[in-house]
Order: C-alpha cells, then structure tokens, then sequence
C-alpha cells in the first residue's frame, strides 16, 4: 500500500469509528456498542470498513439489529462497502464494559455487573437487597429487590 493509500484507510477508519460510538444498543439504548465492549475492531475493507463484533452471548436476538444498525449509519455517512462480522475471541465479558456504561446502568436504574462488590440499589444505594429471579427483561438481566426502599431493580448479570 502507498502512504496515500494507508492515510485514506486510516481516515475511513476514523470516521467509521466515530460513527459507529454512536450507535445504541437496541435493548439498553443508554449504551453505545462502545460501552459494552461489543466493538472489537474496525479495519479497512475494499475501500470501506469491516467492523468485527463480540456477541455479548450466542443467539443474542439484538446482534442481529445492531448490525443492520452499524451498516445503515455507515453508509449513511458515505462509508461503504460495509461488512460486519461477528468475532468469538476473545469471549465477551462484561468485564469490557467501559466504566461510563456501569455509571450509564446505574444511573438508568439498573445495578450494573460488578465482580467481587456488593450488589446496591442503584436507586437508594443501600446494600440491603435480594435477588427475587434470574430473569429479567432480557436475557443479561436478573430482578433484584431492595429491603430498604422497596424498589425492585434489574441488574446486568455478570458474565
């Protein structure tokens, strides 16, 4: 590749990311894919990008909007051909969440998934809460019960 060459990859590239950081995921739209830690790479492709992605898990019924989402935006702003491609190494964990998505989650009400920490309301803050199902709205989500407000919550489950 010529220098010109890898200056026009490496724009497209940057333009396709600051695209990309601003797509929501369908089920949590507080959080950008960014957030999650879904986005793994993006690299130039034919003139455009290939976006690799982590599924947060197999069968995840959001991987498939959220890539339509990303090739929409994409082309949208003029970057194209577009190929999104779903990578299983390494294997998601909600450790790749940035630190703003788990403020993003608590201040949307939902405890976020953090390891080796108490669970707290994320609404009072207290300690004092129960899990009440392992099942929650969606799939990465359990109901949590707070003893000191009485609020019930969602918590993203750890992974």
């Amino acid at each position: 590749m010529s220098d010109e060459t890898d200056l026009v990859a490496t724009d497209i590239v940057r333009r396709a990311r600051a695209v990309v950081e601003c797509i929501a995921d369908p089920e949590l739209p507080m959080l950008s894919v960014v957030d999650l830690g879904i986005l793994r790479d993006i690299l130039p492709y034919q003139g455009g990008v290939e976006v690799l992605m982590l599924p947060t898990y197999p069968g995840c019924p959001a991987l498939d909007m959220i890539a339509l989402e990303i090739s929409r935006a994409l082309t949208a702003a003029g970057i194209f051909p577009v190929k999104v491609t779903m990578v299983t190494s390494p294997v998601w964990s909600t450790e790749l969440m940035s630190a703003d998505a788990l403020r993003k989650l608590r201040d949307a009400g939902i405890a976020p998934p953090e390891r080796n920490k108490p669970v707290v309301c994320p609404k009072c803050l207290a300690d004092a809460v129960e899990e009440i199902s392992p099942f929650g709205a969606t799939a990465c989500r359990a109901v949590w019960h707070c003893t000191e407000c009485g609020e019930s919550f969602d918590r993203f489950k750890c992974h």
